[in-house]
C-alpha cells in the first residue's frame, strides 16, 4: 500500500516527515496524512516524492494502485471529454434551431379592409430569431451568434 511505502522508504533513507515535506515543497502535516493513508497524493506529488526519495514511483505503488489510479484517472478523464462533448453539441443544436429555423410565428392584419369585407385580412408569418433581428433592425442575435460562436 501506498502509505506503508512511502514510510518505510522515508525511514530507510534517514528523512524525517518535515526534511520530505521541505524537499517537495509541501507542508509536513500533508506527509503525516500520506502515510496514514488520509489523503492520496496527486500522480505530481508522486513523482515528487519519486524524486526526493530517490526512488521511482512504482516503488511507492504497489501494481493494483498504479493500474487502477491510472484507469481510473484516465476513464474519468475520457467520461468527462465525453459529457462535455455532447452537452456543446447539444446546446449548439438547440441554438442553431432558434436561430435559424422559421419555427415562431405572428400574425399580421392586412390593412386597408378589402371592399365588401368586415375585418382585415390576417397573414400568419413564420419566422427565425435571425431573420425577425435582422429585419427589425436589432443586432442581439447577431451579435450573440457571432460572440457564441467561439
Amino acid at each position: 500500500m501506498f502509505a506503508e511505502n512511502l514510510k518505510e522508504i522515508r525511514k530507510n533513507k534517514g528523512l524525517t516527515q518535515q526534511e520530505l515535506a521541505d524537499a517537495i515543497f509541501v507542508s509536513r502535516t500533508l506527509i503525516t496524512k500520506y502515510e496514514s493513508g488520509v489523503v492520496v497524493p496527486t500522480r505530481e506529488n508522486i513523482n515528487k516524492l519519486a524524486q526526493a526519495l530517490n526512488c521511482n514511483p512504482s516503488d511507492l505503488l504497489t501494481y493494483d494502485e498504479a493500474c487502477t489510479s491510472t484507469l481510473n484517472y484516465e476513464k474519468r478523464k475520457l467520461i468527462f471529454y465525453n459529457i462535455f462533448a455532447y452537452i456543446t453539441l447539444t446546446a449548439i443544436s438547440i441554438w442553431n434551431v432558434l436561430v435559424w429555423l422559421p419555427i415562431f410565428h405572428r400574425s399580421i392584419y392586412i390593412y386597408p379592409i378589402p371592399d365588401g369585407a368586415c375585418v382585415p385580412e390576417r397573414k400568419t408569418i413564420y419566422f427565425s430569431l435571425m431573420l425577425e433581428s435582422l429585419n427589425n433592425h436589432s443586432p442581439i442575435t447577431l451579435i450573440s451568434f457571432i460572440f457564441g460562436s467561439y
